[in-house]
């Protein structure tokens, strides 16, 4: 994952294919996924969750793909159960619905220490630059990016997103939890093979995914000055949104999910470790254990090859970005 803008120069270059209106017409000729909402304890709905089948993918890319990453690596092919995962990512509505009735403070707000980092406080937020920094006194509540409750919750740990799950779970009796990194790579990839999820071209993905594209460019001048425009590598194409959009602002993929890829990053229920150690029979560390999870999806702020469907991150668990929230999955 890529947590802050891109710095790199080199733009994407890609003739068009058509692949991503393609996938649109797949898309719309599919059966509708079935789609459900769970009812807290105090009688309001849940989060709208679709019921993803079960399935088989190829995690990770082929050394030939262009952008690969170590960590990408080797390709290996995984079976998923069916289950069921939030229709979008959480919105800042939804997440203030669990901090009204619990009064919880997320780790930003009580400035939690960020394992091997100094003087963490706030959120990591672009401040008056292209390169973010702590902010004091920055949350999911305010961290500089104009938003409303029906965009994405962002700056959340990995501690606050296990404690909006763990609480989904208490208020509806259900067994709600993050997903696992092979269900989030599943649903972002769909069915499809390719290095994007949409095909081929990286320039396809305005329709499906808000990463850092015309609008992007443009938001980074009017709030970082005219180096940004130089700095910022982005898509040629144009999502309608210069930082973050409302969840479902763009169309969903063969699942009937949205903004599996862009808008804000993931967290994964798994803590992270390395493809070739998982093959070799490793397990991952227990929740009490594990220092570093997995971050997948990836933001408005990457740039097109960040937002390859095998892209994968890791964070610690306390670290907060204006850029990673979080995605409900549940089991049927």
């Amino acid at each position: 994952m890529r947590p802050i803008p891109s710095m790199h120069r080199r733009r994407v270059h890609c003739a068009r294919n058509g692949l991503a209106a393609l996938l649109l017409a797949a898309a719309a000729a599919a059966p509708a996924a079935r789609e459900f909402r769970d009812t807290l304890a105090d009688g309001s709905p849940g989060p709208v969750l679709v019921e993803v089948p079960a399935g088989r993918v190829r995690l990770g890319s082929p050394d030939s793909e262009a952008g690969r990453r170590p960590a990408e690596g080797p390709v290996h092919e995984v079976s998923v159960g069916a289950f069921a995962l939030g229709r979008t990512e959480v919105s800042r509505g939804e997440f203030a619905a669990f901090v009204r009735a619990t009064g919880y403070v997320t780790d930003a707000e009580r400035d939690t220490p960020v394992p091997d980092k100094s003087d963490t406080y706030g959120c990591f937020v672009p401040v008056g630059s292209l390169k973010p920094e702590w902010k004091r006194g920055s949350s999911w509540r305010a961290f500089g990016v104009a938003q409303d409750d029906r965009h994405p919750v962002a700056c959340i740990s990995w501690n606050d997103a296990h404690a909006y799950v763990s609480w989904l779970g208490r208020a509806t009796g259900k067994a709600y939890r993050l997903p696992t990194e092979a269900e989030q790579e599943y649903a972002i990839r769909a069915g499809s093979t390719t290095p994007w999820p949409w095909g081929e071209n990286p320039d396809g993905g305005c329709r499906f995914a808000n990463g850092a594209d015309i609008s992007g460019r443009a938001y980074a001048r009017s709030a970082f000055g005219v180096v940004s425009t130089v700095m910022f590598a982005s898509s040629h194409c144009d999502d309608g949104h210069g930082a973050t959009a409302p969840v479902a602002s763009l169309a969903p993929n063969a699942f009937g999910l949205y903004d599996t890829v862009g808008n804000v990053s993931e967290w994964s229920g798994d803590c992270y470790i390395p493809y070739a150690r998982q093959l070799a029979g490793e397990r991952p560390a227990a929740v009490a254990d594990c220092v570093r999870y997995a971050i997948r999806g990836m933001a408005w702020s990457d740039e097109p090859v960040w937002l390859r469907s095998a892209i994968r991150m890791l964070l610690p668990r306390t670290s907060r970005y204006h850029n990673v929230g979080l995605r409900v999955a549940r089991d049927l």
